[in-house]
């Protein structure tokens, strides 16, 4: 009895233990680079996943005018619900609509999480 107790115990331990997580400040965007047209801003680029684990990562373009104000923000998930493995690399596009006076723009690890 006390051996099945102590086996019980030891394997609730091994179920305790976390396993990984996925975190967004894992995540590297290791190039990026945009163009604006008339229309659009157009920005193309490559996120490395440093989690120990596959994960999917969701993107933030924020856009900004002459003053550094905010303008106008888009979020996506490059890889859609897929995960990328880790320790690779992955091409992203993002794109928006690009307002008048937008001067510049950011690209930020916005969330990460497994699917």
């Amino acid at each position: 009895m006390k051996n099945i107790l102590t086996l019980l115990l030891a394997c609730a331990a091994l179920g305790a233990q976390a396993a990984p997580q996925c975190s967004a400040d894992k995540f590297v965007i290791v190039s990026k680079t945009g163009r604006m047209d008339d229309q659009f801003l157009y920005v193309v680029g490559k996120v490395r996943n440093d989690n120990p684990v596959a994960c999917g990562v969701q993107l933030k373009m924020e856009v900004y005018d002459k003053a550094k104000n905010l303008i106008d923000t888009r979020e996506s998930w490059p890889a859609s619900i897929s995960n990328i493995a880790a320790g690779s690399t992955y091409s992203f596009k993002m794109h928006m609509e690009r307002a008048r006076d937008s001067k510049g723009y950011s690209i930020e690890v916005a969330r990460a999480r497994a699917w």
